[in-house]
């Protein structure tokens, strides 16, 4: 199974909703067109701007690590935009991604040295997904589960 493909369906467990049809390139019949159109609707897959989702190409960090901030934001029921706006050295904006790295840096979604965090257009190995699946999850129990008295 391709990675793309293993994403969109591991987020699918955290969305509800249902279903249009999103992307040109994900056809209406195939196996994961209602995973992707459930991602998009919540706004947790945007596609490329030319209107396709490509979910034959492996995925890289930047993608995963945008995926999984609004995932996690998704989840948190917090639509609102994230507050910073990263610039450069040159006050121009960031990368297309920096707002999710930097979410998932500050709130500690993902540890710091997380490769997803850094290489960012290397493709996502096996092993560093799965990491991230955990470190995700991990952090949404830990927000969802209050401490008991004893963790406090």
């Amino acid at each position: 199974m391709k990675i793309p493909m293993l994403i969109s369906l591991v987020l699918m467990l955290a969305v509800s909703g249902m279903c249009s049809e999103d992307f040109k390139d994900v056809p209406e019949d195939h196996w994961a067109a209602d995973a992707v159109s459930m991602l998009a609707e919540a706004d947790v897959v945007q596609g490329y701007p030319d209107g396709t989702y490509r979910g034959d190409q492996p995925v890289t960090r930047y993608e995963l690590a945008v995926a999984l901030a609004a995932m996690v934001q998704y989840i948190q029921q917090s639509r609102e935009p994230l507050t910073c706006k990263p610039t450069d050295e040159s006050g121009n904006a960031a990368h297309w991604a920096a707002d999710s790295l930097g979410f998932l840096r500050n709130e500690k979604v993902l540890p710091p040295d997380s490769p997803i965090l850094q290489g960012g257009d290397d493709v996502v190995t096996a092993s560093e997904l799965a990491d991230a699946l955990v470190s995700t999850a991990a952090k949404l129990v830990e927000i969802a589960v209050p401490p008991t008295n004893s963790e406090s």
